[in-house]
């Protein structure tokens, strides 16, 4: 994963991958077949760990340990929703950012809007800005889920990620929720 990154950065620097606001980008097509090829094997070795839970669930029936199966039979439920999430739409958190270098370079190119005012919307640009139609402002990577948002030379706001980063909430300031544009 670390070296695909390296990959795409490189691709990035010298303008090999399509621009977000052009139009279609080979990059991202890549990525989710990447995602889905992972998710179906993910799904594979979920449906062998449901067995063996569905094993023990029967076994935890026989002895009576109520215990033991209110907790597998939620573990059972909750890979079997998992496992149905990775058919549809494969593994989504397989490049998600670790680092902040990471961080960079996964926001750059996405669209991220104000609760449901898409008129707001703003882009991660690659020269460090955050732009939406009228204007732009200045952002700093903080850490593997944290970004700066610098509003004016007084005023930067603080802003951290969900754990799956759909979502992007300010900490101070107005207190906007951001969320990622499909």
């Amino acid at each position: 994963m670390r070296s695909f990154l390296k990959l795409l950065a490189a691709l990035t620097a010298v303008g090999l991958t399509a621009s977000p606001l052009k139009g279609a980008d080979p990059t991202t097509s890549a990525i989710e077949g990447f995602r889905k090829s992972r998710g179906q094997a993910l799904v594979r070795e979920n449906q062998n760990f449901m067995r063996w839970l569905e094993g023990a669930v029967t076994q935890a029936r026989m002895q009576k340990k109520t215990a033991e199966l209110v907790r597998l039979e939620s573990l059972l439920e909750q890979l079997r929703v998992e496992t149905a999430e990775l058919q549809s739409k494969g593994d989504k958190h397989t490049l998600l950012p670790t680092t902040d270098v990471q961080l960079r370079l996964f926001l750059i190119g996405t669209e991220w809007q104000p609760g449901n005012r898409k008129a707001e919307a703003r882009i991660f640009t690659e020269d460090g800005k955050f732009k939406g139609k009228n204007h732009e402002i200045t952002f700093n990577v903080a850490g593997k889920n944290k970004v700066f948002l610098i509003w004016s030379p007084n005023s930067q706001g603080e802003c951290v990620f969900n754990e799956d980063y759909t979502e992007m909430r300010e900490l101070s300031g107005v207190g906007n929720v951001w969320y990622r544009a499909p």
